[in-house]
């Protein structure tokens, strides 16, 4: 039996889709604050982007329903509600790995009854754009669709709406095709590509950290004449590492570790080969923090003067060679590095405080005093800011 065409009223639609707007505007803009503030208290860093589908594309869009799942009949009140994602919003993030937690978010937040992974069922050789879409229902009972995407994606969903959704491909088009395809295998390894860089940096940011801070406790350590206590963990071997990237997070790793020896010999292995100038500065004040936990200060000394040979306007180093020269008995030369420091940052906090100490070693307790407060605007809850102070001012019998 032949199902008969259902010919939808489109006046009757479009008056009833007026009437609705307002409405359909006010869920959009709560839906879309709700996922702003969502996102920021869990500090994932995206774009959200609401819409109101247009009356055309509804319309458009009901008729292809109707086409291709033909039904015996239908009521006008069934009819409205066949097309539910008036309401949409689009959320854009930089890296893959955010697609995943917004979606967990949403989940966790929203009525989550559908979800569609377009992309996911194309082979390698297909061209398409993936997207995550959440349809959800609201408290009202306003069904509204949430798109994820990174923003490679979103670029390529755009491209495709225009040259392929719009468009048509003949049998003879297949040139088109492949580079269509390139063009996004590029766009999907791009996004590939970004998220390991980001992983990259997140471990190397990570062994940064560690490292200042461990170098921090050193300089604490030295200073109170107590011995050195080091972490030391197994690690795997750099014999097979060829790539630098990868040879100096290992260094930093092996470094932080505890094993100031062989961090020295992996920074050696770096500072062999080409380098350009700002990779070979920041390895060789690496290397000189590593020799000076190791107790190496002459070795310390030297690469910190190799590094500021290069680029003398570095201010860490000449930081770190006022810490060196305080712990080695020469507070007049780490006077000069600390002031040196602060030419180039004068709001740099470390090298206010060595300041005051260097001068409270010299004896010019009041010109100490005065960087100790300096210091104390910048931090004013400082520990050893506060403890410099009061010892000073004890000094000075204030």
């Amino acid at each position: 039996m032949e199902v008969p065409i259902i010919y939808p009223d489109r006046k009757r639609l479009e008056v009833a889709y007026r009437k609705r707007l307002p409405c359909l505007e006010q869920e959009r803009e709560g839906l879309e604050l709700q996922l702003k503030n969502l996102l920021q208290t869990e500090e994932i860093k995206a774009t959200v982007k609401g819409r109101i589908k247009a009356f055309d594309s509804y319309y458009a869009k009901l008729l292809r329903k109707l086409a291709s799942t033909p039904v015996e009949s239908l009521s006008e009140q069934e009819i409205d509600t066949l097309i539910q994602d008036l309401v949409g919003v689009r959320i854009l993030t930089p890296f893959l790995e955010s697609v995943t937690d917004i979606e967990r978010l949403v989940r966790g937040r929203f009525s989550v009854f559908e979800v569609e992974r377009k992309g996911e069922e194309q082979s390698f050789c297909e061209f398409g754009y993936r997207s995550i879409h959440l349809n959800i229902r609201l408290d009202s009972g306003q069904v509204c669709e949430i798109q994820i995407r990174t923003i490679l994606q979103d670029a390529w969903a755009e491209v495709e709406h225009e040259l392929v959704y719009k468009g048509s491909f003949s049998p003879f088009d297949e040139p088109l095709k492949r580079k269509l395809a390139a063009l996004n295998a590029t766009l999907s390894l791009s996004d590939i590509i970004f998220q390991e860089v980001r992983d990259y940096q997140r471990k190397l940011n990570r062994e940064l950290r560690h490292r200042r801070e461990t170098f921090e406790r050193q300089v604490k350590t030295e200073l109170s004449g107590t011995s050195p206590l080091t972490m030391m963990e197994n690690l795997p071997s750099h014999e097979n590492i060829d790539d630098l990237d990868q040879l100096l997070l290992h260094a930093l790793q092996v470094h932080n570790s505890g094993d100031y020896g062989g961090a020295v010999a992996l920074y050696g292995k770096i500072l062999a080969g080409p380098l350009s100038k700002e990779i070979r500065v920041i390895t060789l004040m690496h290397r000189g923090m590593a020799r000076f936990a190791d107790a190496d200060y002459a070795g310390a000394e030297e690469d910190f003067l190799a590094a500021l040979s290069l680029e003398g306007h570095r201010g860490k180093a000449h930081y770190y060679l006022g810490i060196l020269y305080r712990v080695t008995g020469r507070p007049g030369q780490a006077l000069k590095a600390f002031s040196t420091a602060l030419e180039i940052n004068p709001y740099h906090f470390e090298s206010l405080l060595g300041s005051a100490r260097a001068l409270y070693d010299l004896g010019d307790t009041e010109e100490a005093l005065s960087c100790c407060d300096n210091a104390l605007r910048l931090v004013p809850d400082d520990e050893a800011a506060l403890l410099l102070r009061r010892t000073v001012v004890r000094k000075l019998g204030l």
